[in-house]
């Protein structure tokens, strides 16, 4: 929670995640620390949440269930959860000095650093790589081949955030990231099959989970693009979700060169420009639906569109975005509010 808290104020995260969280030595209640972050995610809406659901007793319904039944109900669209865990390539870092050995009644660790045994050869008969002038070097090798045969299971939201950063870069934030391989990954650590995933990704409760599975002759694939919204047609997916967030925060970013204009016709035709010149740009990217602009997104600033006369007055510039990210000229309405300064 500490380090959600240090988060609130920066301005560069846009993914958030706890890897960790799962882990026996944390102490902290996973659900409320999602639950936190969910509400830091709709608060700045410059940021997106992805969850681990906790495994149950080796269980798939009572995993879900026991996540679905302690995430509460607001704030969905912000976050989207995947399941199980992966089973990876990777081994278990460790120092040789701390693995302790039990040979003939004697404990002893698996290896003393060199220059301890030179500075102290007694502390030779406390360490199975040097005791009895490397006798039990055999031993060694065998135990040090069994800790390296060990592979890391471990959460799934790292590899995801992974993946979502390389979508991001190549082809854009507004795509779906999923049917992608996960690298240095063997197998999940418990098999999805369709009825499973037809589970995981309706269920009443709307908070869909998204499925890493495995398929004959493919890779360990990220098998769904869900928010925990599920019921939500509008943000169900989340390359729409954070579509609209990239789209709301950079035209935020961008209002405030506008913080000390008159708050008039001028600067609003001005306000409406750039932002319709960077709604075109996404457009021609492929990020919004539609043959022409027209049906790709619209843009309004001005009193009696987006303002009142009383708005006005108050320095408060408002303008209105919408945009067809499923279907074209079916838009979804951002409004954004910029104060001014007055003089």
């Amino acid at each position: 929670m500490d380090g959600l808290a240090l988060l609130k104020n920066e301005d560069l995260p846009t993914l958030l995640l706890f890897p960790d969280i799962t882990s026996l030595e944390n102490t902290n209640d996973p659900a409320e620390v999602y639950k936190a972050a969910l509400a830091q995610c709709a608060d700045r809406n410059d940021r997106f949440l992805i969850c681990d659901v906790k495994e149950s007793n080796g269980d798939i319904t009572e995993s879900v269930e026991n996540f679905r039944f302690s995430m509460g109900t607001e704030n969905l669209k912000y976050g989207a959860a995947y399941f199980p865990s992966l089973q990876t390539t990777l081994t278990y870092y460790y120092s040789e000095e701390n693995i302790h050995v039990k040979l003939n009644n004697k404990t002893m660790v698996l290896r003393h650093p060199e220059a301890l045994i030179s500075a102290n050869p007694n502390k030779a008969e406390t360490s199975l790589y040097h005791a009895g002038n490397g006798r039990y070097r055999t031993q060694y090798q065998d135990i040090k081949q069994l800790i390296h045969a060990k592979h890391l299971a471990l959460p799934t939201s790292a590899a995801v955030a992974g993946v979502f950063a390389k979508i991001d870069a190549t082809r854009g934030v507004w795509k779906v990231p999923a049917n992608v391989s996960l690298n240095k990954v063997t197998v999940p650590t418990m098999e999805i099959d369709n009825n499973a995933q037809n589970h995981l990704n309706v269920d009443s409760s709307g908070k869909s989970i998204n499925a890493i599975r495995s398929f004959k002759g493919k890779d360990v694939m990220v098998w769904g693009a869900r928010t925990l919204a599920g019921n939500d047609n509008e943000w169900r997916y989340i390359p729409m979700t954070r579509l609209a967030m990239t789209i709301e925060t950079s035209v935020k970013n961008a209002l405030e060169r506008y913080e000390n204009a008159p708050n008039d016709p001028e600067t609003w035709n001005k306000v409406k420009a750039m932002t319709t010149n960077y709604l075109t740009t996404l457009w021609r990217a492929g990020a919004l639906n539609g043959t022409n602009p027209e049906e790709a997104y619209f843009v309004k600033v001005g009193v009696n569109e987006t303002m009142t006369e009383q708005d006005v007055n108050k320095g408060e510039m408002i303008v209105e975005i919408g945009i067809a990210a499923l279907k074209p000229a079916e838009f979804s309405v951002l409004r954004i509010s910029q104060n001014m300064n007055h003089n």
